[in-house]
């Protein structure tokens, strides 16, 4: 979501991060943010363009922890 957008949800961790670098991924794309943390995320790529997710544009990122998972660093 941009930065400034405010959101309904029953996550309760939101970070402004910033878009370092996108690359596709087996049909998705894999989007790295950085700032407070640094998380990878993955989007289908009608999301990523539905959502504007370029290099260098501020993003609010939601966690939800029960929704989190952790792979092997690429």
């Amino acid at each position: 979501a941009p930065a400034d957008a405010e959101i309904a949800t029953s996550a309760r961790n939101r970070f402004r991060l910033t878009v370092a670098a996108t690359a596709p991924s087996s049909g998705l794309v894999r989007v790295r943010l950085t700032g407070e943390l640094e998380l990878t995320a993955l989007l289908t790529r009608q999301s990523a363009r539905d959502l504007a997710v370029e290099p260098g544009h501020e993003v609010a990122a939601y966690l939800k922890t029960t929704a989190l998972r952790a792979f092997p660093a690429a």
